[in-house]
């Protein structure tokens, strides 16, 4: 009768090696659960990690912050450039027209003048006081 239990594919030989594999695989996640809890268990190793990760994400932040700052510098130096290149070409341009203007209507060309004039005079005097 102990025959007529076993299912019909239940090899007798075969069951050792089937009950032994099993404890290996047993043993392995058990040995891999155990260190999964030890590893949980390292507060000290924990802490390090965490000091780790954040030292690099510091450094990313400040390799970050040299590069924009630089690409910020050099775009800054490119318009100072522009604008020393072409301040003088603008004097010029702004210099003929007040002359331009001062030709075609010199009333207004003396009233300009007389006004500011006028302002200058009364902030000498305001100083003086």
């Amino acid at each position: 009768m102990a025959e007529s239990s076993r299912s019909a594919g239940d090899d007798p030989a075969t069951e050792p090696e089937q009950i032994e594999a099993e404890i290996a695989q047993t043993r392995e996640d058990l040995g891999d659960t155990v260190a999964a809890l030890a590893e949980k268990a390292d507060v000290k190793a924990q802490a390090k990690q965490k000091v780790d990760e954040t030292r690099a994400a510091a450094k990313q932040k400040v390799e970050e912050s040299r590069a924009a700052a630089q690409q910020k510098a050099n775009e800054t130096a490119a318009a100072a450039r522009r604008t020393i290149q072409t301040a003088p070409e603008r004097a010029t341009q702004a210099r003929d027209r007040v002359r331009t203007a001062a030709s075609e209507n010199p009333a207004a060309a003396v009233a300009a003048a007389s006004a500011g004039a006028l302002v200058v005079l009364l902030l000498l005097r305001a100083r003086r006081r």
